[in-house]
């Protein structure tokens, strides 16, 4: 038993700090009906170039690791594909919308992120945007919270090209703080 209690402190200790990961959507798209954004291959990878109004839904749970109550930070990694020098300065507006509901908590109204960004004229470029705000979560007080919602481009922008040629999801995530590598309960930290 002294040498779990012992293990137990240097873990304590070893997680004083705070650290990041990410906490990544890629498999957990899910289709939505009529408006959904083609499926391409680009560069051997099944992903999803998205036209404006085209939208898909996901959801994911919170990792034991989070550090309860810390905000998170959502951003999109995409890319302009072949079309970066055609669309160069032309501006992309990713939006998403998305809830996170603690155990035993009711689902309310999503909120919802604006993520603006600018293509910069190179091809292929791997591009990331954040969103303009973080994602409050002082409300949520227990582990495996969930998260649902949706990401979609927004009417407004002055991407020129359709179909194939629209702005490409290579990835969305949230960064979260951790202060434990999980949990030492199934349900508490």
């Amino acid at each position: 038993m002294a040498i779990i209690n012992t293990l137990n402190h240097v873990t304590d200790i070893l997680y004083l700090d705070t650290f990041y990961d990410d906490l990544r959507l890629s498999g957990n798209w899910r289709k939505k009906g009529s408006n959904e954004p083609a499926e391409v291959t680009y560069n051997e990878a099944r992903l999803f170039a998205f036209d404006n109004g085209e939208e898909l839904g996901f959801t994911t749970q919170m990792p034991h690791g989070w550090k309860i109550g810390t905000n998170l930070d959502f951003h999109i990694h995409w890319t302009p594909g072949t079309r970066g020098v055609t669309e160069s300065g032309k501006t992309v507006y990713w939006k998403a919308e998305f809830q996170v509901v603690g155990i035993g908590s009711n689902f309310g109204s999503p909120t919802i992120y604006t993520l603006h960004d600018t293509c910069d004229g190179v091809d292929d470029k791997h591009q990331l945007v954040d969103a303009t705000a973080s994602v409050d979560m002082s409300a949520i007080t227990s582990l495996s919270a969930v998260i649902i919602g949706r990401i979609y481009r927004d009417a407004g922008d002055n991407w020129v090209g359709v179909g194939n040629n629209c702005p490409i999801l290579l990835e969305a995530d949230f960064h979260y703080q951790m202060d434990t590598p999980g949990s030492r309960e199934e349900y508490v930290k």
